[in-house]
């Protein structure tokens, strides 16, 4: 078994080792961030009646994105949230709920499910997508949904994630 030295140094080797480009992604997270906080603080307020629980409705990239959230602000929030990564929603969910569903692309079907779910509840709701079938479900029903562009990996728009549904809990 040989051993191969790597050097990491080497600039010309990233390309080769970073194919999705994520070191660019992750350097310009604070840009990422900050630029969804200031797009999401201009856009219509989901919220329109008392909210007594948040439930963040979201699968990979958009649940690692509502994990850091709920992290980050239980603390601070004075209403419990949930990160839900499944179908339908909790039992208790109902129109004093603030159901916020993320999907990079708007076709994750278990955030599609918790939408629909949310809207059959009366629940206030709130969708973030690119597009896909959440953006049309949201215009449909007359939810307020908040569409973000991104190029890449669904992993890779944490920051976009985080930092619009921090603008919704601040709003």
């Amino acid at each position: 078994h040989g051993v191969i030295a790597l050097n990491l140094d080497d600039p010309n080797l990233a390309p080769s080792l970073d194919r999705h480009n994520m070191l660019a992604h992750i350097t310009s997270l604070p840009d990422q961030l900050e630029s969804a906080y200031r797009f999401g603080l201009a856009q219509p307020s989901p919220v329109d009646r008392p909210i007594q629980a948040v439930i963040l409705a979201g699968m990979g990239g958009s649940a690692m994105a509502a994990d850091l959230l709920e992290a980050y602000a239980a603390p601070l929030a004075n209403v419990p949230l949930i990160v839900h990564r499944n179908y339908n929603l909790p039992a208790w969910a109902n129109a004093s709920t603030l159901v916020i569903a993320t999907s990079h692309s708007g076709e994750t079907e278990e955030t599609l499910s918790a939408y629909h779910c949310a809207v059959q509840r009366g629940c206030c709701t709130l969708a973030l997508s690119t597009g896909g079938a959440l953006m049309h479900s949201a215009r449909q029903n007359g939810t307020p949904h908040w569409r973000f562009e991104h190029h890449g990996q669904p992993r890779s728009a944490v920051g976009l994630g985080f930092g619009l549904a921090t603008a919704a809990l601040t709003r």
